[in-house]
This record gives structure tokens, C-alpha cells and sequence, in this order.
């Protein structure tokens, strides 16, 4: 709460934008922060700067593993869909 007490006097005093800077950052007074609007930035790992409509995070959610096989309930609609089981069935 005292940080963002400064950013606002700061900001009352100064008439341009006034960036938050700390090393590090819980993701709870991150949370607050993006809230409240406040720009702050957290060298080499995120930037939040809403003034220029801006938020930059360096780590990413991992995407998943491209699936090679199909999964049994995808290789039954395969096979049914196949022209020579389609004859067998209509028998």
C-alpha cells in the first residue's frame, strides 16, 4: 500500500507518468497493481504500462505436446468412417 501512496504523490507532484520499479514483485501486489492501473516494471521479467496500452511478461505458459497418435474414441469414428466398413455394417 505505501508504494502505491508514493506513485500517487509523485504523480500529484509530477505531470508525466510515474513507472513502479522493482526487482521483484508478488504475484498478489502484481495483481494489485494491474487493478489499480499502476505501471510498474520487473527487470527482465515483466512490464506493465498501461498508459501505452502495454504488457510484456518474459515467461509463458509452455505449449502443449503435439499429439502423434489417435486417441480409441478417435480411431472408432476413423474406421466407421472408412468406405469397406460402411459395406459391412449395411449388411
Amino acid at each position: 500500500m505505501a508504494a502505491v501512496l508514493v506513485v500517487v504523490q509523485v504523480q500529484a507532484k509530477w505531470n508525466e507518468t510515474v513507472v513502479y520499479v522493482r526487482k521483484r514483485i508478488t504475484a498478489y501486489n502484481r495483481k494489485r497493481r494491474v487493478e489499480q492501473k499502476i505501471p510498474f516494471v520487473v527487470p527482465g521479467n515483466q512490464m506493465y504500462l498501461p498508459v501505452l496500452g502495454l504488457e510484456f511478461r518474459e515467461y509463458f505458459r509452455k505449449p502443449r505436446p503435439h499429439q502423434s497418435e489417435l486417441r480409441p474414441s478417435s480411431q472408432a469414428v476413423l474406421i466407421y468412417l472408412t468406405p469397406t466398413t460402411r459395406q459391412m455394417l449395411q449388411w
